[in-house]
């Protein structure tokens, strides 16, 4: 096996472990706490005048491609491991946190008027409204954004501006509340100063 096999390969690899981490992780959470009798809703006011706007969910489903960003565009395997380990800290430290303190939402009854309203119903079967706050899929999205950014602006723009979209749609096919959106943002700017200090090699001194 040559360089570029072997680089190929750690990619996949690394890609589809993170995918493993979330659905183990995330989904394992989520479907636990559609059993318990327990949880807040952390909605607040002014959500109710977020309007549902079903066409948002294909912005939603793009936080899978930036979450594996990292594995995809960074060059050197240090960085897109120090990735690797740092995403899947937020992952397993997010769902922690959720069996912890579990949240729900009740979600508006919809008229399926489009395939776009299908699209929301599936992911909703799919996806039951609990692990709300903070939001993994925005946390996820803009770590990895920021990690690509740190060592390719342009790329880390469109990822940004992709980050920003998803957590739009977040509030738009009623996933999550805007608390969720903001906690969300916030966990992913912590990952990414301790990033940062994983790449600096602080973190392997204590």
């Amino acid at each position: 096996m040559n360089k570029k096999q072997s680089i190929f390969r750690s990619r996949i690899g690394l890609i589809i472990s993170i995918l493993f981490v979330f659905v183990i992780f995330y989904m394992g959470v989520n479907y636990l706490n559609s059993f318990r009798n327990v949880g807040f809703d952390p909605g607040i006011g002014i959500d109710a005048y977020v309007p549902f706007v079903p066409h948002f969910v294909y912005f939603y489903f793009t936080s899978y491609i930036v979450v594996i960003a990292p594995f995809l565009f960074l060059k050197n395997p240090k960085d897109y491991y120090d990735a690797f380990k740092i995403i899947s800290f937020t992952i397993i430290a997010s769902s922690i946190f959720f069996v912890a303190f579990p949240t729900y939402m009740i979600r508006p009854e919809i008229a399926v008027t489009s395939f776009s309203d299908k699209m929301v119903l599936l992911l909703w079967k799919i996806d039951q409204p609990h692990n709300l706050l903070p939001s993994l899929h925005v946390s996820a999205s803009f770590l990895s954004a920021f990690i690509c950014n740190k060592f390719n602006r342009k790329i880390g723009t469109v990822l940004i501006i992709l980050a920003l979209l998803i957590s739009a749609s977040t509030l738009f096919i009623k996933q999550h509340y805007i608390l969720d959106v903001v906690t969300g943002f916030l966990v992913a700017a912590i990952a990414y100063k301790l990033f940062n200090k994983l790449q600096s090699g602080y973190m392997s001194k204590v």
